[in-house]
């Protein structure tokens, strides 16, 4: 068997939440491991309910986990923003995943 990828998913809203239920649950490849929202509250309750071991308010804290391998989103942001994540992420050595 081979080892399953860890991933971290930004964005815990209404697609972003159907997109956890598909890793956890549709993904064999996949280990949803976090989640981060900027809402804390929703983002512990996409943690809670799809079996992801940790949630943040600040995606930036997920992407300095050592054990993610590969971020994914839903974020609804402007461009700008979403530039910034996909920065932010690869400049941690997670290679991008297209949600």
């Amino acid at each position: 068997m081979t080892e399953k990828i860890r991933i971290g998913l930004i964005g815990a809203g209404r697609m972003g939440a159907t997109f956890a239920h598909h890793l956890a649950f549709t993904v064999a490849e996949c280990d949803f491991a976090a989640v981060a929202d900027p809402n804390a509250e929703t983002a512990g309750q996409v943690a809670a309910r799809y079996g992801a071991s940790a949630h943040y308010a600040d995606y930036r804290a997920m992407l300095d986990r050592a054990d993610i391998q590969a971020a994914t989103g839903l974020p609804v942001f402007d461009i700008t923003t979403l530039v910034r994540m996909v920065h932010d992420a690869v400049s941690q050595g997670l290679p991008p995943r297209p949600a």
